[in-house]
């Protein structure tokens, strides 16, 4: 399958600040299984704040990581814990096995000078030739993993997909993104443009005809 050249990633406009979420906890001097499940007996969520000093174990409403955890949504978390906040992103999400309740959440605290990875919801933006034509637009990829400073992360990237055409695709290799380094092999498709079954067999019988 050929591959779209020059596929620039369209980007949320730079004024626009990406989204920060307000939370705030309480530090929890106990740890292990048994202090764990007691905070969660309490209906608050066993936390740990690590990337700068020393890691700061601590619990946060459940209801108040609601918005954050269960949504395909991308942004920053302002964690105030005792009267200090921290500017982070989520970096681990532990969910019960059987339940898929929530257990654990882990925030990885944002350094304005240092890059940092995260994943960004990736869209494709406009209808492509291709659609127009009778194919189908397939997402293989929701997330792409890019490396930037803080300042430079935006809540979602978007991909113009206007001139994918039947059979081609936009591959990770593809996307632009200024000011980050998108991360992954270059040849994974990310949005395809594939032909209808129907148009296939069409095709190979009308060249079918041609040969007889």
């Amino acid at each position: 399958m050929s591959t779209v050249r020059s596929v620039r990633c369209l980007l949320i406009t730079k004024k626009l600040t990406m989204k920060t979420v307000n939370i705030e906890g309480k530090v929890r001097t106990s740890t292990g299984k048994s202090a764990s499940n007691a905070i969660r007996k309490q209906g608050n969520i066993p936390c740990t704040l690590y990337g700068l000093g020393a890691n700061i174990n601590f619990e946060v409403p459940e209801s108040a990581l609601t918005s954050i955890i269960y949504t395909p949504d991308f942004f920053k978390v302002n964690v105030t814990i005792e009267g200090n906040s921290y500017e982070t992103l989520i970096k681990d999400m532990q969910f019960h096995g059987v339940t898929d309740k929530l257990l654990h959440v882990d925030f990885f605290q944002l350094d304005p000078s240092k890059k940092v990875l995260a994943e960004i919801p990736l869209f494709p933006k406009g209808l492509s030739v291709g659609v127009k034509a009778g194919g189908k637009l397939v997402q293989k990829i929701r997330k792409v993993k890019v490396k930037g400073l803080p300042k430079d992360l935006v809540d979602k990237l978007y991909v113009d997909v206007t001139h994918l055409e039947m059979g081609r695709s936009v591959r990770i290799g593809d996307i632009e993104a200024p000011n980050l380094e998108v991360m992954g092999a270059p040849a994974i498709p990310a949005i395809t443009c594939t032909i209808p079954r129907s148009m296939r067999s069409k095709a190979a019988a009308d060249a079918k005809k041609e040969d007889a």
